[in-house]
């Protein structure tokens, strides 16, 4: 089977109007990112059907959804395992507990200033890596362009 097959046999298991289907407002809106960044957010989006398809599997006693929905869901656990980051649940942990921090607590302003300098460090290495492979990319493609 494929999971457009599987995917098409539970859309019309739940019988979602047209007009809500196509409203025009994606789940998952299109993105601008790099493709590192890319890498990272599309790694997320995967547990986010995963877990899409599990609350689906809770929610329905119907033999034939729940085996288009387990094949969808282990083809998709698949695609996560091989081809995206594995470290997706610490990375999430750690930026949840950066969203959590408490910036108008007197005593964590004070030790996050304490720290600035190494993280200033940190983001400034970060920034120029970046625009030192953009250079190496372009040197390389004007390379190649004049050998050919």
């Amino acid at each position: 089977k494929s999971i457009s097959t599987d995917c098409h046999h539970v859309l019309l298991f739940q019988k979602i109007s047209k007009d809500h289907l196509f409203n025009g407002n994606p789940v998952f809106p299109k993105d601008t990112f790099e493709d590192r960044e890319r890498r990272v957010l599309m790694s997320v989006v995967l547990d986010v059907y995963l877990s899409i398809f599990s609350q689906m599997l809770n929610q329905t006693g119907d033999q034939e959804v729940r085996d288009s929905l387990n094949h969808v869901k282990g083809k998709v656990q698949e695609l996560q395992k091989h081809y995206f980051l594995k470290r997706i649940p610490e990375l999430r942990t750690h930026l949840q507990n950066l969203w959590a921090i408490k910036t108008s607590d007197t005593t964590v302003q004070e030790k996050a200033l304490s720290e600035l300098f190494t993280i200033y460090e940190k983001a400034s290495k970060l920034g120029h890596l970046k625009k030192d492979n953009r250079r190496k990319r372009r040197q390389a493609q004007r390379l190649k362009s004049h050998i050919m």
